[in-house]
């Protein structure tokens, strides 16, 4: 169940690297053993083959090929030839221990695989008789011999099986031919060597050789560990600060190095430190952003106070200018009057006149009414004309009030000083009024002293 929840991409990286190092010096290791085996095997068997090669050779050149022929022939082990031939194998074990027996064997092959029994050592004797195979009769080889001596036979030089084992160990077989006198192969001189010594080298071969890769291996990883713990150290800072920045925390520093994952750390630390001063940019710009916004947004409600304040008061000009028009018009009203006074005055003068002839006798007192009369005309000339004045000076002060309240109505289209003005505006209205009212009075006044006079003259 654990096999099957470790997959190899939830693995940490570190235990990835310990994985495939040991997975490859695991190969390595194999691989050089499996070469060292074969390489040690071939070696091993040559060197059998030529030592034995070189202790049976003699053995070969020394055999008496024409007491072979004579014991083929007598199909007894108890006939001479047999006995001197026997002799002679026994020999060759006890002095090479390592050939198990040495025996003679016909080379046709019946069946595949038999051949005729020649000669024996006598250790084989009291076997093969009680297996009822005396000497001409036909013996079952194995198919490692039988390889051999069909090899030998093609080409007549000695052969060589493979190995093969039974009971009594792992043996190989080396023949060398026996011929005639007219040269054709008719019998073999066999000797099986004892090669057990091949596999149990190559199994001391094999047993210390994974001896030696474990301990390698063991070895090897107690290396590893510690010198990947110790490389990976900055992989493992990096990831710690990697997290901790993930988190919010830009106030990190990991570790550096001159290697090539230090100078990845180091390059973080730079990054990280960039990160700080672009958040500290940032905030700065924000803060300022935000007081910036607050001082627009403070201008922005004072200018719409002043606009309101504007517009009051250009509402506050225009209805002043319309009360100055109606006042202007209740001028020219007042004037018309007056003109219309003057001549009914001037009527009168006329109708005094006319009757002055019949009134002689009342000149002389009303010789001091005339000169009232002609201070009374004097004083409303004076006040005509200076009503006249008054007006035509109104008239210039208010084309210059219009003109100051365009101009203030420009300036206050581009500043806020259109407050300032208010009261300068107010004391214009204001003596405007007062110059109007003393109009008024001085008009008023002038038409009703003329109005009195002709009362006097009424007898």
């Amino acid at each position: 169940m654990l096999l099957d929840k470790i997959r190899w991409s939830t693995l940490p990286f570190f235990a990835k690297n310990l994985v495939i190092s040991f997975g490859s010096i695991t190969l390595i290791g194999v691989i050089l053993i499996t070469a060292g085996y074969q390489f040690q095997k071939s070696i091993l068997i040559q060197q059998l083959y030529d030592q034995a090669e070189v202790t049976t050779q003699k053995w070969s050149d020394d055999l008496d090929t024409s007491k072979v022929l004579e014991a083929a022939n007598e199909k007894n082990y108890d006939g001479t030839a047999q006995k001197v031939i026997r002799d002679y194998l026994d020999s060759i074990h006890e002095l090479y221990p390592n050939i198990a027996q040495a025996y003679i064997f016909g080379t046709e092959l019946e069946k595949g695989n038999e051949t005729s029994i020649i000669a024996i050592p006598t250790s084989l004797v009291e076997s093969f008789e009680e297996g009822n195979m005396a000497a001409g009769t036909m013996y079952p080889l194995s198919s490692q011999i039988v390889e051999a001596l069909e090899d030998m036979k093609v080409d007549s030089e000695p052969g060589f099986s493979s190995f093969y084992t039974d009971d009594y160990g792992t043996w190989t077989t080396i023949m060398y031919p026996i011929k005639n006198a007219e040269g054709n192969t008719y019998a073999a001189i066999y000797f099986d060597v004892d090669a057990s010594a091949v596999p149990k080298g190559l199994h001391k071969l094999i047993t210390y050789s994974c001896i030696f890769l474990i301990v390698f291996l063991i070895l090897f990883m107690v290396l590893q560990y510690i010198l990947l713990k110790k490389t990976l150290k900055p992989i493992r800072e990096l990831m710690k600060g990697i997290e901790a920045a993930s988190s919010g925390n830009l106030d990190v520093s990991i570790h550096t190095g001159r290697d090539d994952l230090g100078i990845i750390n180091q390059k973080f630390n730079t990054m990280i430190q960039r990160f700080n001063d672009t958040m500290f940019k940032v905030q700065t710009t924000s803060y300022h952003l935000s007081d910036s916004s607050k001082k627009l947004l403070d201008i922005s409600e004072k200018n719409n106070d002043n606009i309101q304040m504007i517009s009051s008061n250009i509402r506050d000009i225009s209805h002043g200018l319309r009360s100055q028009d109606q006042a202007s018009v209740e001028s020219a009203r007042a004037m018309t009057e007056m003109s219309t006074v003057v001549q009914t005055i001037a009527s009168s003068s006329a109708d005094v006149a006319d009757e002055a002839s019949s009134m002689e006798q009342r000149s002389n007192t009303g010789h001091e009414i005339m000169q009232q009369v002609v201070e009374q005309m004097r004083l409303i000339s004076g006040a005509v004309k200076h009503t006249s004045e008054s007006i035509q000076s109104l008239e210039s002060r208010s084309n210059e009030i219009s003109s100051i309240v365009n101009m203030i109505t420009q300036i206050a289209d581009q500043t806020n000083l259109l407050a300032l003005m208010l009261p300068l505006r107010r004391l214009v209205l204001v003596r405007k009024e007062k110059d109007l009212r003393l109009s008024q009075e001085k008009s008023a006044s002038s038409l009703n002293s003329p109005r009195t006079l002709p009362n006097r003259f009424v007898p």
